[in-house]
């Protein structure tokens, strides 16, 4: 009878060393993450929000067309002759599924839907930090099997090798070991040298390094993720600086997305709304918060400032006051002496 857990759950030790699908399977987790970035209002039954940001995502672009009175999101081939901006003019659309292949002109039968002002999308970025992070991900597997090996033990004789192996079996069970062999003990017939250091500052290196890209990858997106490759606390000034790179990537995404949308609502007279999901939303309304925060915080500065100059300006006119009422007082008792004379 089959076990409910392996049929429900068939998980089997990860092979780190097939770098190719450790790359693939997280670039995938990537993706995910990234498919959620956006989310939409009033889309038609024809198009779902998972295949038009796979479009948008990893081809940089999409377009929108009716057929058979039906709304979709296509591939296409962009091209003929360019606009006044060398912008393409028309879309080279084939599906087999709707039996169709039709070149079309994009503002009059089509809109074209860019995922970014270059229309880049984010394979290549995706790409990337799954690359650097399958690295770390195998460096950090060979150093912890490293820390099983802190000797390697080396015997001339089956008799030796085989009490070695009798000796750290015993050690490995939790018994004491004993050796029966003293022909084990000699330094001809039995060697150990060191292999692989006990200190974990590598393995920590590691994990530290991980963190900064994954991090850098999420602020690529727009989230900020907390790490610190500093060993001390972050100023505000910091702070403000690493949230301010959050911003700029997902703005365009945004921003070029409602262009399109206001076109296709226009074109096709529906009434689709896209805008950021949770996750970002709230980073946003955070960063918002936080400018505030901080041109509050610049305000009263300044007005402390104001108030310190004008505090010191006073007691500067004060000294002088003092000053030329002690300068008069004493031209005073010097005429009066010159007449008592």
């Amino acid at each position: 009878m089959a076990n409910l857990n392996n049929w429900m759950l068939p998980f089997t030790p990860y092979n780190l060393e097939e770098k190719d699908k450790t790359v693939n399977d997280i670039a995938v987790l990537l993706l995910n993450r990234c498919l959620q970035i956006f989310k939409y209002e009033n889309l038609p039954e024809s198009i779902d929000k998972r295949n038009l940001e796979l479009l948008n995502i990893l081809n940089g672009f999409c377009i929108w067309h009716k057929v058979d009175g039906n709304l979709y999101a296509f591939n296409a081939g962009l091209g003929g002759e360019p606009d006044v901006y060398y912008m393409p003019t028309i879309a080279t659309v084939s599906n087999p599924a709707l039996n169709i292949s039709e070149n079309l002109e994009i503002g009059d039968q089509c809109v074209l839907m860019l995922s970014d002002s270059s229309a880049k999308g984010l394979k290549n970025l995706i790409q990337k930090y799954a690359s650097i992070i399958a690295e770390i991900d195998l460096s950090i597997s060979i150093a912890n099997i490293n820390l099983r090996i802190p000797t390697i033990a080396s015997a001339t004789n089956d008799a030796t090798a085989k009490a070695a192996k009798t000796f750290f079996d015993e050690i490995k069970k939790g018994k004491q070991g004993v050796i029966f062999d003293s022909g084990m003990m000699g330094e001809d017939t039995f060697k150990t040298s060191p292999y692989a250091s006990t200190s974990t500052n590598v393995i920590t290196d590691l994990i530290e390094l991980r963190n900064y890209y994954e991090a850098e990858f999420y602020k690529e997106i727009g989230l900020n993720q907390t790490n610190n490759m500093k060993r001390e606390s972050l100023n505000d000034d910091e702070i403000a600086a690493n949230e301010d790179t959050l911003k700029p990537l997902i703005d365009d995404m945004l921003e070029q997305r409602q262009i399109a949308i206001d076109e296709v609502n226009k074109m096709f007279g529906t009434n689709i709304k896209v805008s950021l999901n949770s996750s970002w939303e709230d980073n946003e309304v955070e960063l918002e918060l936080k400018h505030e925060e901080i041109a509050e915080e610049t305000d009263t500065t300044d007005e402390e400032q104001h108030e310190e100059v004008e505090d010191s300006e006073n007691v500067d006119e004060l000294e002088e006051s003092e000053e030329t009422n002690e300068d008069e007082t004493t031209e005073e008792s010097e005429e009066d002496e010159d007449e008592s004379e």
